[in-house]
């Protein structure tokens, strides 16, 4: 029997009561145009939003933008479709 369990934000699934954590996958992309905080703070906001994100960083200096994300729930093309709505370019980093 396999069970998952959604607590305080965070899920675990378990099959004969041996719980895990699920770990968020993890996409990193260079954004380019976000050379503000109003951008980076305006864009994480719409990812945010996207049902499956975990947590959202953007490390300005870099043009990055790190998207934990439920990968059960969530495929990164929505990501990528997402930082497009929002007027940027961008290429993928690094995903896994």
């Amino acid at each position: 029997m396999r069970v998952c369990l959604l607590t305080e934000g965070r899920t675990f699934e378990g099959t004969d009561f041996a719980w895990r954590e699920r770990k968020p996958k993890r996409a990193v992309f260079s954004v380019k145009g976000i050379d503000c905080v109003t951008c980076s703070i305006a864009l994480e906001k719409k990812l945010r939003s996207l049902e499956g994100v975990k947590e959202v960083r953007t490390a300005l200096m870099l043009n990055n933008i790190f998207v934990d994300y439920d990968g059960e729930r969530l495929d990164p093309s929505r990501i990528m479709e997402a930082i497009r709505e929002s007027g940027y370019s961008h290429h993928v980093k690094l995903d896994g």
